[in-house]
């Protein structure tokens, strides 16, 4: 529907922008897979990844913190074994508990991340887990949220904004030909690489819908769909919104 509803706007556009639109219609219909969780090179046969493989980089003697969120910290890492730069993100159990989740909420992000494998979709490549925190390997983005982006650039031209919103729509239709519902979509969870690609990130409140309708409260408030707000059952239309 989306994407018809796309192609009856650009309908009347110049050269250029058709052009544009046939570019992106290649790689809208381009599908990601579902994998089963592998062995990273750096994971022991536990399936869980070794921290001592890796270095946190540092600036100016202190840690290099490249996100936050309200369980932890996501650090920029580097790979002993090939210098690769990584983004590990870094979660306290207590800092869970303390926000009134369940540790369900962090097992589920690692489960349903790990199958996910498309190009507009953030790698988690694996994991450590310890009796007091959980560190996740991910795919590292040298260039920052779309919400930076935004607040950077003050306004967008209508080529760039149609960039960054096809690529999460194509994100969002792998997700939900799969029967997953991301129920956080902001500028803040979609990052950017150096070409400004769209990779959509965090899944702490992603889930899978099996067909049917949700009732939980979550997501961020300025974001939220009525639905939400309303207290009312919801599905995946909840991410279009």
């Amino acid at each position: 529907f989306i994407f018809k509803y796309i192609l009856t706007l650009m309908e009347n556009g110049n050269i250029q922008r058709r052009r544009l639109l046939s570019t992106y219609k290649s790689t809208f219909l381009k599908q990601g897979e579902i994998i089963e969780p592998k062995i990273s090179s750096f994971s022991s046969p536990s399936n869980y990844f070794n921290l001592c493989n890796f270095e946190i980089c540092k600036e100016n003697n202190q840690l290099q913190v490249i996100g936050s969120g309200a369980f932890g910290n996501v650090y920029l890492a580097k790979s002993i074994k090939d210098n690769k730069l990584y983004a590990i993100k870094h979660v306290k159990k207590s800092s869970v508990i303390e926000c009134g989740a369940e540790m369900e909420i962090m097992y589920r992000e690692i489960n349903i991340q790990m199958k996910l494998s498309h190009p507009n979709i953030i790698r988690l490549y694996s994991y450590n887990e310890t009796q007091k925190d959980f560190s996740l390997l991910m795919e590292y983005l040298d260039n920052g949220t779309l919400f930076t982006y935004i607040r950077k650039n003050k306004q967008l031209s209508e080529d760039t904004a149609f960039n960054f919103f096809i690529q999460v729509a194509n994100a969002l239709y792998f997700l939900h030909e799969n029967n997953f519902v991301h129920r956080d979509i902001k500028p803040e969870n979609i990052l950017l690489d150096k070409d400004n690609n769209v990779k959509l990130c965090d899944f702490g409140w992603c889930v899978d819908m099996n067909g049917g309708e949700r009732t939980t409260f979550c997501g961020t408030y300025e974001y939220m769909a009525p639905e939400i707000v309303m207290d009312e059952p919801y599905d995946k239309s909840i991410d279009v919104w």
